[in-house]
């Protein structure tokens, strides 16, 4: 179910829902895919949410999601020691859209089979989902093609801040990861604190996109760094 004020019982008829749902699983994909540009952003963002969905699901003694996160925590696990700091093995858009499903899916199924409010999805899954639809917005606010790649996302911006600083470009990838961990890291903080309380889940959303676009806005763009 979607607990939406007001249009959560249209988006809960069936066909809406498989829209929704549809949309929302590809979106998330792709969102998977945007951030995947610096050696272990996208690898750590997967080992959080599979640890958020690995503590909401034992929390509510799902054992086969909570196996299910187990063997995916392996495979992630040894990737991130090849990736990252030095990118021996890169993830690449098929593995990056590849992990953006399985977490939307696992999410999506772990929150179907257990009466809990479906905010706390929303925050597993929010540095994804929150990059890819300010993206479009920011494009076609912009009057930019939103199917085009730019250098204005979150990441790139950092990188290209701390590379104006290290002068090494190989170093300053290998610091993103760390230095943007405040958006990646935190939902995995709050999750366990808040999944069964939907207004807290509400509260920790709107936390978070503050933290999000407090970060962003503080980022100056490629073209207004002065060398």
């Amino acid at each position: 179910t979607i607990d939406i004020p007001y249009i959560g019982h249209f988006l809960n008829i069936p066909i809406v829902a498989i829209l929704f749902f549809t949309i929302a699983h590809a979106g998330y994909c792709n969102g998977m895919n945007l951030i995947d540009g610096a050696n272990g952003l996208a690898g750590m963002v997967v080992f959080t949410t599979l640890l958020s969905i690995g503590f909401v699901s034992f929390m509510l003694s799902d054992l086969v999601i909570l196996y299910v996160v187990l063997i995916l925590l392996a495979f992630i696990g040894i990737f991130l020691i090849f990736n990252y700091p030095w990118g021996s093995i890169f993830l690449g858009d098929s593995g990056a859209y590849l992990w953006g499903s399985l977490l939307a899916s696992l999410t999506i199924i772990l929150y179907s089979r257990h009466d809990v409010p479906t905010w706390g999805a929303v925050v597993i899954l929010f540095y994804p989902s929150a990059e890819m639809v300010f993206s479009f917005i920011r494009k076609k606010y912009q009057k930019k093609n939103p199917l085009h790649p730019d250098p204005d996302h979150m990441h790139l911006k950092l990188y290209f801040v701390i590379e104006r600083s290290v002068s090494r470009a190989r170093v300053a990838n290998c610091l993103v990861m760390p230095m943007i961990s405040i958006i990646w890291l935190t939902p995995a903080m709050i999750i366990p604190w808040v999944f069964s309380d939907g207004i807290l889940s509400m509260l920790s959303i709107v936390f978070i996109l503050i933290l999000y676009f407090g970060f962003y806005w503080a980022l100056p763009t490629k073209n207004s760094i002065k060398v």
